[in-house]
């Protein structure tokens, strides 16, 4: 069987896989529907017992022929729904939600006798009052009406009482729904992902022996025998490959030639497999942290289960997601009480945010390190796991923030009209952010899973990887755009329907948000800008660099005049390549020496450039507030910056993109610069692009 056979078999495995999760979520899917629709029962049943509890008290105001009519035909109406929701759970044998609704059955025939005595309780005190009866006999039949309007209001209570009990069943039905569609798709990928081991295994040794068999015979070659030949027999692309070589070895200068090309296709190799060994260490501390995130996220599924509970497994859950989980320990604060892992300690080594309910601190989260961890690393904490920390609080306090509200539905469920008009758009509110939340993190997970399996299967083709890394941070970035657009029309609503009612704190917080999506938004256009620049194709000509600073800083002119900055632009070589892409590195660069020189109190900014052997040098230098040299390596990548956004503006791609934008012209790219002296900026085009190119 040839390679590329069992790469079309592979492949044809991983879509089945594909179909399969599909199905299985699109069965979830209408099963959650079927359920949600069960579901609306209980809205129905408060509906006609708050039309019923009106009628009732209005009949006991004016006692009118016509109040008494409406009140049988709003009962008869809830009877016959009643009727018709019993049977329907009889056919489908739901045991539990049939008790419910014959419980409901019998209250609603207690109020129907109820609201008859009280009728007749009304006539026969017409019938005294024209008889001229005595006025104890007359106040007996009002105490009566009383005692007959309590009772009413009792089963109607009880009645609603028993619908919220089969809301809550309905919750916990859907809920257990999801965990078996969950279940069921976490089986199917890990064995489709030992499927994938197995059949790479034989893969891969059918490749190596003969591989071994060549590189034998290439080393006796190597040593001057010319009469050896590769002895492979195999009919695959090796066994072709071993035909080829044998031949090669007839023209010795050919074969000198092809080996100095295969010397450097070596290095090629190896430097991807660095890069690519990177990249996957780095999707493995996601993975780490998104997991962390979505079995928080499951924790207010679970039956029967405390608000202290969910806050110790949180609190548990914590150092295994970190880089060093055998040092690193985390408390959890609130409510006046600690929750501690087993080893944790006060140390000096420690990083905490802030549990946020109700748009209030009401507790913390800690992680600790017991001891100090390498020096490379940018302090204590990295900045992906202070991220993290406050993402573990943020859902923290949005699991608070739920039971909460269920709290303050039992105790305030006496306010019937105000609870279903208030009470339910929260609870309604909170499910959908749980599953939009759980939605978008399945679906980050399984991508980044995929982008994993992809990189290991084609980690021998660098074009193929760099491709399929462009297209996953392409959708991401468009899949991040939704719940952006939506906070931001809320909050734009929340301003205009409500802003004279908000007081000068919460319009702030409203304007931080819109601040932190603008940012956002900027962020996703700086990506999608970094993931079409690898699919973009260079459009090659002469560039005058001059002439391309000058636009540059002509673009930039109104920052030069408010800042007073002294540009100093020297002779500047010509050069050989795509003149936009050359432009918008120009314009990151200057755009990056104007915004760090602004706490200088003389700005100076000078451009520059050189012919050294065979490529032009040019660089871009400020008096700043400079960088330490010990950081130099994290310059270049996306997201890593050395100040933080309340200093400088930016959200970390600009460096990226320069980058990205001179490697594909062949060139190269460097910083130096001291604390508070000033940073410069260096990137090289060959002279004879055309042929690097």
């Amino acid at each position: 069987m040839k390679i590329r056979t069992k790469l079309i078999l592979l492949s044809v495995l991983f879509v089945v896989l594909v179909v399969a999760i599909g199905s299985i979520m699109f069965l979830t899917f209408r099963k959650v529907k079927k359920e949600i629709d069960s579901g609306q029962n209980a809205s129905e049943i408060i509906k006609h017992i708050f039309e019923l509890n009106t009628l009732t008290y209005e009949y006991l105001m004016h006692h009118a022929k016509r109040m008494e009519h409406q009140w049988k035909l709003k009962y008869d109406s809830f009877g016959k729904m009643l009727s018709d929701r019993i049977l329907e759970k009889e056919n489908k044998g739901y045991s539990k939600e049939l008790s419910i609704l014959k419980s409901i059955d019998l209250d609603y025939q207690l109020l129907g006798d109820h609201f008859s005595s009280l009728q007749n309780n009304f006539v026969n005190r017409k019938t005294l009052i024209k008889n001229k009866k005595p006025k104890e006999n007359i106040d007996l039949t009002f105490a009566l009406e009383e005692r007959l309007a309590a009772q009413i209001q009792i089963r109607a209570h009880k009645i609603v009482s028993a619908a919220f009990q089969l809301s809550r069943l309905t919750e916990k039905k859907i809920a257990r729904i999801e965990y078996q569609s969950n279940l069921i798709s976490l089986f199917g990928i890990i064995g489709f992902v030992a499927l994938l081991s197995y059949v790479s295994f034989l893969s891969i040794r059918a490749i190596t022996r003969p591989l071994g068999e060549l590189t034998n015979s290439a080393k006796i070659i190597g040593k001057g025998d010319l009469k050896h030949r590769v002895r492979i027999k195999s009919r695959d692309e090796i066994g072709i490959l071993a035909n080829a070589f044998n031949k090669m070895v007839i023209n010795l200068n050919e074969v000198t030639a092809k080996r100095d090309d295969l010397n450097k296709e070596v290095y090629v190799r190896k430097q991807t497999e660095k890069v690519l060994q990177q990249q996957r260490y780095d999707l493995g501390e996601r993975i780490k942290e998104l997991s962390c995130l979505f079995r928080i996220s499951t924790l207010i599924q679970k039956p029967e289960t405390t608000l202290e509970g969910i806050i110790q497994e949180v609190g548990e859950l914590i150092p295994p997601t970190w880089q060093y989980p055998e040092i690193t320990g985390a408390r959890i604060l609130w409510d006046q009480r600690e929750y501690l892992t087993k080893n944790f300690k006060k140390t000096k080594w420690t990083q905490s945010s802030k549990i946020i309910v109700a748009s209030r601190p009401t507790g913390s989260v800690e992680v600790i390190y017991l001891e100090e961890r390498p020096e490379e690393d940018e302090g204590p904490f990295l900045k992906e796991e202070r991220n993290l920390i406050n993402a573990i609080t943020e859902m923290l306090g949005k699991t608070i923030e739920h039971f909460q509200a269920e709290a303050e539905i039992e105790n305030y469920h006496k306010n019937l009209e105000k609870m279903v008009k208030q009470r339910t758009a929260e609870l309604d509110k909170r499910v959908l952010e749980v599953e939009r939340l759980n939605s978008a993190m399945v679906n980050l997970l399984e991508d980044l899973r995929a982008s994993n399996e992809s990189l290991d299967s084609t980690s021998k083709q660098l074009a193929g990887a760099n491709k399929e890394m462009d297209a996953f941070v392409y959708s991401v970035s468009h899949d991040l755009r939704a719940p952006l657009r939506a906070i931001t029309g809320f909050s734009e609503m929340l301003v205009e329907d409500y802003g004279y009612k908000l007081d000068e704190e919460a319009k702030r917080q409203l304007g931080v948000i819109q601040n932190s999506v603008r940012g956002m938004g900027q962020l996703i256009d700086d990506l999608l800008a970094f993931s079409r620049l690898g699919r973009r194709s260079l459009k090659m000509s002469e560039i005058d660099i001059r002439v391309l600073v000058d636009e540059a800083t002509e673009t930039l002119q109104f920052v030069e005049k408010k800042q007073k900055i002294s540009l100093n632009v020297k002779e500047l070589p010509l050069a050989f390549g795509d003149r936009a892409m050359i432009r918008e590195v120009l314009v990151n660069l200057i755009s990056n020496a104007i915004k760090y020189s602004r706490p200088s109190d003389k700005p100076t900014i000078e451009i520059s450039g050189r012919i050294e052997g065979d490529e032009s040098i040019y660089f871009v230098r400020d008096n700043g507030v400079g960088f330490d040299m010990k950081y130099a390596d994290k310059l270049f990548k996306v997201f890593q910056r050395l100040h933080s956004a309340e200093e400088f503006e930016g959200t970390g791609i600009g460096l990226a993109l320069v980058e990205r934008i001179i490697h594909r012209h062949g060139g190269r790219v460097w910083g130096e610069g001291k604390v508070n002296e000033g940073a410069t900026f260096y990137f090289s085009l060959p002279i004879d692009n055309k042929l690097k190119v």
